[in-house]
């Protein structure tokens, strides 16, 4: 205790008169503590936040039991726990020697009925804590034969404790094992810093370490005395890292919440063993880096150490070496003796070049990881929203009179907005054929009593159909052709399907029969309006239509149900009746007239049908012909093919534009008393999803104001699907979080940027210390100051470029190791997104590169002069 008592005092002596020093020291370690605790903490809070955001939502419990017989895949209404069973299975299970406590959550869900209005249900969920939390499956089953009814055990609890499934432990383990490589990166950069941050100054003691030998100091003795220093110097900043570590976190918490949007908010809480991790390493890499000046300085003698010298320089065994600066002089004689003591000196010394070649390696191989795992994820996230083809994201939709002029107008503003990358006409639609005998053509087709008669529609303009000609597979796209016949181009190709695993099968099969010469059926514009009167006529003459409350619904073998059906089978029958008397024979069309069926909704379109399929047999149609097939739709794959009420047909047409505004018909009018003729035309946008959300608000809301009899509303493709729908608060949240991906890999890329110049510095600073000598020869030997500094240029040159270029290369590699090769699987983050689309943002890093480069073969004349 003594001699520990003696070498804190020594310790103490020398921080106090080099206090400068001491400070460096320290801002060097306490970074380094910083980054460790941060990252550990990081990682900890990822790991177990699944788990603790469960508990949370459960109030501590590790089950639930959802009021279902032991076996029952599903239970009628009849069957349903009401709240009165809730409360009784409740106090049973406070009774079981299995149970801990339970906790009965009441909570209302919020949904929109049929008429528009907003609805709220109450419900109640039961959850159930073990007793015995070590073998949680035992303790459910152990519940569920004591009462007869199902406990499930939450898997995210289950596997946090070891208790889940091989699948689940695995995603873990994998979880687990990601974060720890970012971890070991995060470490081996900390190394870095800590090890040239310490050489420095105890290179510049080692007269100070000669004088302690004088004195009778061992080797052993020295030794000790540096590690000491080196665990009171990181105890000290790990109790200043970890304060300001957990500040900044806790700081950040709110912003990454609001971030986020998460049911359960992130909470970064205290670990232990964050704080004791990073002390150890940070001990760890100190000690590294102080005991080998100390080694250094022992295995000199006493008057070398005193003398000072050029430490860390291997001076050779004595023995001359034939050729041993051949290279050297040859440059030397070509380039100037620059170049020749440039490449002596990387020689004599490649330990300085390789701790900077180490340097540069690591922090070039960080920014790459982080500047493309960043680019990659907004890469993916337009991909998605772009699914496999979607040429608007975001549309403005326009309620009331608007001229193709206005909305072209409206096309000119937008696009001078600010992020925005495209603007056009967009005019998705669906396209109505009333006729039973097409179902003959469609390949996969429901064998139904009815059949659902609609697919997919696009108009498109002259330059959009030149531009889908590369996809013929037989007929002709002529523009004019198309508009002046009423021409369409069909897309029936089912786009790149998956087998029964999942699996992309790469052959496009085609769902229909149909040929170029073939036709489509449109009512004609008086028919479809005939239809319509017969619909409205019934509405009118018959009154409200049966109703049924929601409960019963649910149970078809009650009273009310029953009742419902007969009151249902005479409205039709009344119906019947009146389409008879007006001239409509349904007799022969007794197969759809059973489709009318027991619900309203479904039988008055079912009636519709029937009705537009009589005005098909009577030749009351438009046929329009297909004068081309495609593959595929480049633009609107994802719309064209979607599955629209044709059983998962996903068969499309194309349109001139001209035609379109005809014959199609709008998605949400399918169930209306229109046929033909009100497609929307939307104004479509597709913009940079990094500056979306204020400007392009501000103009509508502009346009609402100025209008009197329109309505301006934003509607997006909020999962990619090609199916454009009411705004909602899904892209404003994914902004949210790119906003938070955006920051936070700019703030991580500006900390490893100055913890590489920290890093830069310090060896430069180290090599220039220990090569003090070095330099005084050369002066008194003839060489001048601009010589001595294009020398250490070109030392510096040489180092800094190969270290950058291989830092980037590996870090391309291991970005595209990670991000491609091992998220980017089958039911992975992206699947049937498009998958994970990695982006290489190749001018950041070469501008950072630049940065770095320049400012390596700036350190070397900043500290030459000084040493000069």
């Amino acid at each position: 205790m003594k001699q520990l008592g003696y070498y804190f005092m020594l310790v103490l002596r020398y921080r106090k008169k080099h206090l400068l020093e001491t400070i460096y020291s320290l801002l060097a370690i306490t970074i380094s503590v910083i980054l460790c605790y941060c990252s550990i903490t990081v990682g900890f809070t990822l790991m177990n936040y699944g788990y603790e955001a469960v508990m949370i939502e459960q109030h501590g419990c590790e089950m639930e039991m959802d009021g279902f017989p032991v076996g029952a895949a599903s239970i009628d209404g009849e069957d349903e726990w009401k709240p009165e069973d809730y409360r009784r299975m409740k106090k049973k299970l406070d009774a079981l020697p299995e149970v801990r406590e339970t906790y009965l959550k009441k909570g209302y869900s919020e949904y929109t009925d049929d008429d528009g209005n907003d609805k709220k249900e109450l419900y109640y969920q039961l959850y159930v804590g073990a007793k015995d939390t070590s073998d949680l499956n035992g303790c459910a089953k152990q519940i569920e034969k004591d009462t007869g009814y199902a406990v499930r055990v939450n898997s995210e609890i289950a596997t946090h404790l070891g208790q889940g499934t091989e699948e689940d432990s695995m995603a873990r383990s994998a979880g687990n094992a990601i974060v720890a490589m970012i971890g070991a990166l995060f470490a081996s950069f900390v190394m870095l810093v800590i090890r040239n941050t310490m050489m420095l100054p105890v290179l510049e003691r080692m007269k100070e370490y000669g004088v302690l030998r004088c004195v009778g100091m061992s080797k052993r003795q020295l030794s000790f005395m540096l590690a000491v220093e080196g665990v009171l110097l990181t105890l000290l900043s790990t109790v200043l890292g970890t304060a300001i570590g957990f500040a900044l976190l806790r700081s950040c918490q709110g912003w990454i919440n609001d971030c986020l949007m998460l049911r359960v908010p992130v909470r970064f809480h205290f670990y232990p063993l964050a704080v004791l991790y990073s002390c150890l390493l940070c001990i760890g890499v100190t000690l590294l880096a102080l005991m080998e000046p100390a080694r250094q300085a022992g295995n000199r003698s006493v008057q070398e150490t005193l003398r000072g010298g050029v430490y860390g320089i291997r001076t050779g065994n004595g023995k001359k070496k034939s050729g041993r600066h051949t290279i050297s002089h040859l440059f030397g004689r070509i380039f100037g003796v620059e170049w020749e003591y440039a490449a002596r000196n990387m020689t004599r010394n490649p330990g300085n070049q390789i701790y900077m070649f180490i340097g540069l390696f690591i922090s070039m191989v960080l920014f790459s990881v982080v500047f493309s795992s960043v680019e990659t994820t907004y890469s993916t996230y337009e991909n998605s929203m772009q699914g496999t083809h979607v040429e608007y994201t975001e549309a403005i939709e326009i309620t009331g009179d608007c001229s193709v002029a206005e909305k072209k107008k409206i096309c000119q503003d937008v696009s001078k907005l600010k992020g925005v990358k495209k603007t056009g006409l967009y005019r998705p639609g669906i396209l109505h054929m009333p006729d039973y005998g097409q179902k003959k053509h469609f390949k996969n087709a429901e064998d139904a009593d009815s059949w659902y008669s609609y697919v997919t529609a696009i108009g498109y303009d002259r330059d959009h159909l030149d531009g889908l000609k590369g996809q013929i597979v037989s007929g002709a796209i002529d523009y004019d052709k198309m508009v002046k016949e009423n021409g369409i181009v069909l897309c029936d190709y089912k786009y790149n399907p998956k087998d029964e695993d999942g699996n992309v099968v790469r052959e496009d099969v085609r769902l229909t029969d149909y040929k170029v010469g073939d036709t489509f059926p449109v009512l004609t514009n008086e028919a479809g309006n005939r239809v319509a009167g017969q619909l409205r006529m019934i509405s009118g003459k018959l009154g409200k239509e049966p109703t049924l409350s929601d409960n019963a619904w649910l149970n078809k073998k009650s009273r009310e149900y029953r009742k419902y059906e007969k009151n249902l089978e005479r409205y039709w029958k009344k119906a019947g009746k009146l389409i008879e008397k007006n001239g409509y024979p349904l007799q022969k069309y007794k197969k759809m007239i059973k489709a009318w069926g027991n619900d309203y909704v479904v039988g008055i379109y079912n009636m519709k049908m029937t009705l537009e399929q009589i005005e098909v047999d009577r030749g009351n149609v438009v046929r329009l012909p297909i004068q081309a097939i495609i593959m595929e739709d480049t633009y609107n794959s994802a719309y064209l093919t979607e599955q629209w009420l044709q059983g998962g047909n996903s068969v499309g047409v194309l349109m001139a534009d001209k035609t379109y505004d005809l014959y199609s018909t709008g998605k949400s009018s399918y169930f209306s008393m229109n046929s033909t003729g009100d497609g929307v035309v939307f104004v479509g946008i597709e913009r940079d999803i990094r500056q979306a959300g204020k400007d392009l608000a501000a103009y509508i809301k502009e346009l609402n104001n100025k209008s009197i009899d329109k309505k301006y509303v934003l509607v997006s493709d909020a999962n990619g699907s090609g199916d454009l729908d009411w705004y909602q608060e899904d892209k404003g949240n994914t902004n949210r979080e790119m906003e938070l991906l955006e920051k936070g890999g700019a703030g991580i890329g500006a900390f490893i940027l100055f913890v590489c110049l920290l890093q830069i510095f310090n060896v430069t600073a180290a090599g220039m210390t220990m090569r003090r000598e070095e330099f005084y020869l050369l002066s008194v030997a003839g060489m001048s100051k601009g010589q001595m500094r294009k020398m250490l240029i070109l030392e510096k040159a040489i180092t800094c470029f190969f270290g950058i270029l291989t830092g980037v290369c590996a870090g391309y590699g291991l970005s595209y190791l990670f991000l491609e090769t091992f998220l980017n699987q089958d039911g992975g983050f992206a699947d049937g997104t498009g998958g994970i689309c990695f982006s290489w943002p190749a001018g950041k890093i070469l501008i950072t590169a630049g940065i770095v480069y320049i400012l390596c073969l700036l350190s070397s004349l900043g500290k030459q002069r000084k040493e000069g």
